[in-house]
C-alpha cells in the first residue's frame, strides 16, 4: 500500500490542477448594460493654485477628492444610463470647471467563486 501512496498523491495533485485550470477556461466576462450616474458635482479649487497652505504644502489636484467622501447621498437624484451600441456610457463633462462624477452598478452571480473586477 505504501508504494501506491505517491501515485495517489500525484493523481490528487493532477486532478486539483485540472479543476483549477478548467475554472479559468470557463471564466466569464460580465457586460454592464446600465449604470447609475450622479453628477457632475462642482469642485471648488483655490483661486491661486501655486500658493501654499497653512502646513506649507502647495495645492495638489488629488486633495480635491478628500472633499467628497463616498456616500449613498450622492445617488439620491441619480440617472440610469444605458450602454450604447459600442457598449460605452455617454455623459456630459463640463469643460470649464473641476467636477466629480459618481457611477454605481450591481453584479449578482448564480454561484460564488473567487474573482477580480477590472475596469477599463
Amino acid at each position: 500500500m505504501k508504494k501506491n501512496l505517491p501515485v495517489l498523491s500525484m493523481a490528487l495533485i493532477f486532478s486539483m490542477f485540472l479543476f483549477v485550470s478548467l475554472q479559468s477556461i470557463f471564466a466569464q466576462q460580465v457586460k454592464v448594460e446600465k449604470i447609475l450616474y450622479a453628477g457632475p458635482f462642482k469642485m471648488a479649487t483655490p483661486y491661486i493654485s501655486d500658493s501654499i497652505n497653512a502646513n506649507g504644502k502647495s495645492f495638489a489636484d488629488a486633495a480635491l477628492l478628500k472633499s467628497f467622501p463616498l456616500s449613498e447621498k450622492y445617488f439620491i437624484n441619480s440617472v440610469e444610463l444605458q450602454a450604447d451600441t459600442a457598449e460605452l456610457f455617454q455623459f456630459k463633462i463640463p469643460k470649464d470647471e473641476y467636477s466629480i462624477h459618481f457611477f454605481k452598478f450591481y453584479i449578482s452571480g448564480n454561484q460564488f467563486n473567487k474573482g477580480k473586477i477590472e475596469v477599463s
